[in-house]
């Protein structure tokens, strides 16, 4: 998704490196909070630093970018980049309730990792497919239809 984003943006290949990189921060973070009863929250914390770096990154330099961009393609990059920080906003909440303070039981936490995940890695590229597929032109990403000299002698040779 980020490296979507970072294309959609026209990011230089070093900003989408840097989006990247704080989002294995934010799972190396999860994963050492979840495996260290001691240091639970300190990861935890370390992982929303992280994730406040995705955010910052996207909102600010990107965003700019994608405004540099103009048209259909920062519209796109802006609604896919909104749509993806609100889903995201979910695992965090998710994990403080559930490994951190186990006041929601695991069914909750499982199921609700499962729809995040369905939306985040699965609903949220399948509109930006969509929508490439269906505006590739007004986005500049798909060469420019070139008009026939003679259309009907094409027509014609096509039968």
């Amino acid at each position: 998704m980020l490296i979507e984003l970072g294309v959609l943006a026209g990011a230089e290949r070093w900003q989408t490196i840097l989006l990247i990189v704080f989002d294995e921060l934010m799972l190396i973070f999860g994963i050492a909070s979840s495996m260290s009863p001691a240091g639970k929250w300190p990861c935890f914390m370390l992982g929303l630093l992280a994730f406040t770096g995705v955010l910052l990154k996207l909102f600010l330099s990107l965003n700019t970018r994608a405004e540099k961009l103009g048209g259909e393609a920062e519209l796109l990059f802006k609604f896919v980049a909104n749509r993806t920080a609100e889903i995201w906003c979910i695992y965090p909440v998710l994990f403080a309730l559930c490994e951190c303070t186990k006041t929601l039981p695991e069914e909750i936490e499982v199921a609700g990792y499962a729809i995040a995940d369905v939306i985040a890695k699965g609903g949220i590229p399948m509109m930006v497919w969509v929508s490439i597929v269906t505006n590739s032109r007004k986005l500049g990403i798909a060469p420019p239809i070139e008009p026939m000299e003679n259309e009907e002698e094409a027509l014609a040779d096509a039968a």
